[in-house]
C-alpha cells in the first residue's frame, strides 16, 4: 500500500512538473504588456469569419490614407524592406524607437515611417483591416500571436509578414528573446500561440 502511495505522489509531482516546464519551453518568451480592453477580449474570442472582400473597403483603410506616391504592392514591399533593415535592434518594454521596441511598438515605428497610423497595442492591430487564412498571408500583413500564455487565446504579440512561401510563413517582430528578428510560425512555439493574419494594406 505504501508504494501505491509513493508512485501515486511520484506521478503527481511529474504532473505539476510539466504544466510549470510546457509554456517556458517556448523558445520567445514575448508578449504585449498592455492591458486589453475587455471588449476587445470579449469580440476576439468569437470564431473569426474571413473575408471574401480582403482587399476591398475595411482592408485598404489605409491605403487609402496614404499619402506617398507608392502603388500598394510596391509599398508593401518598401514597409517589409524597411522592417529588414532594423533587424538586431535591442527589446524594450514599452518601446516604440530604434533605441528599444515592444512587439507593437516596432510594428507602429514601421507603419509611420510611410505616413499609416497604426495603434501601439498589439489588441487594437488585431482589429485592424480584415481577416485573411494563414496560407494566404502576404507581404506587410500583420500576424497575431497569444501572449506568452497560450491558454489564454487573446492577442499578446504582434509581427510584419515577410514572407510566405516553402518555408511557411515568416515574419519581422521584436523579440524579448533577441530583439527584432525574424521568425517562422511552422514548427516552432509560433503555431501554438498563433491567432489570425490581418491584412491592412
Amino acid at each position: 500500500m505504501k508504494l501505491i502511495w509513493v508512485l501515486f505522489g511520484i506521478t503527481l509531482l511529474a504532473l505539476v512538473a510539466y504544466g510549470f516546464w510546457r509554456p517556458a519551453n517556448i523558445r520567445d518568451t514575448n508578449g504585449d504588456s498592455r492591458e486589453m480592453p475587455t471588449e476587445t477580449k470579449n469580440s476576439f474570442l468569437k470564431s473569426t469569419n474571413y473575408s471574401t472582400n480582403a482587399d476591398t473597403r475595411e482592408a485598404s483603410k489605409l491605403y487609402k490614407n496614404y499619402k506617398g506616391e507608392l502603388s500598394i504592392t510596391a509599398l508593401r514591399d518598401s514597409l517589409v524592406q524597411f522592417a529588414q533593415q532594423h533587424q538586431g535592434l535591442p527589446y524594450q518594454e514599452a518601446g516604440l524607437k530604434p533605441t528599444g521596441f515592444d512587439c507593437s511598438g516596432f510594428v507602429q515605428y514601421t507603419f509611420a515611417h510611410f505616413g499609416l497610423e497604426v495603434p501601439h497595442s498589439s489588441a487594437l492591430l488585431a482589429k485592424e483591416g480584415e481577416p485573411v487564412p494563414l496560407s494566404a498571408g502576404r507581404k506587410a500583413d500583420l500576424v497575431i500571436f497569444t501572449g506568452t500564455t497560450i491558454a489564454d487565446r487573446t492577442p499578446g504579440h504582434v509581427g510584419i509578414v515577410v514572407n510566405n512561401g516553402v518555408n511557411g510563413l515568416e515574419f519581422i517582430h521584436a523579440s524579448s528573446n533577441g530583439g527584432v528578428k525574424i521568425s517562422k510560425v511552422d514548427s516552432t512555439g509560433y503555431a501554438q500561440r498563433f491567432l489570425q493574419v490581418r491584412r491592412v494594406l
